[in-house]
């Protein structure tokens, strides 16, 4: 059960300032599904209650797997520098562009570029072997 789980401080203390790693997980059914961990520093609170309100409506509706969104995150291990931490998964990479391509989406982007500087992972979910 646990051993499914990402060991957050581990993977958090490897973030460099713009990081982007593609890999894939599976999860859903047993497809690749396409996992974003985005570290979030706040610059406008009330752009972003907006963004937050257009963007879940977005992720329910889209089948979009919200593992965490946690704003008091902490640093097990090295410096970063996040107000809130924010893990989704979606189905494939196809449906990740899908969803983040969508013109709703761009309508929520216009509030989320206003209210937070972000950085963003694609990665991959670990598989025990055997």
């Amino acid at each position: 059960a646990d051993l499914d789980r990402p060991c957050h401080g581990a993977l958090l203390s490897l973030l460099p300032i713009n990081p982007l790693l593609v890999r894939h997980g599976r999860h859903f059914g047993g497809s690749m599904s396409t996992i974003l961990i985005t570290l979030i520093t706040f610059t406008d609170r009330e752009e972003y209650a907006h963004y937050a309100a257009m963007a879940g409506k977005i992720f329910v509706a889209e089948g979009v797997k919200v593992h965490v969104n946690d704003e008091a995150p902490q640093v097990v291990a090295g410096q970063i520098d996040a107000e809130k931490v924010v893990v989704l998964e979606f189905r494939d990479d196809a449906h990740m562009a899908a969803v983040l391509g969508s013109d709703a989406y761009k309508a929520a982007m216009v509030h989320r570029d206003k209210a937070i500087k972000i950085r963003t992972l694609k990665v991959e979910r670990f598989q025990m072997p055997g």
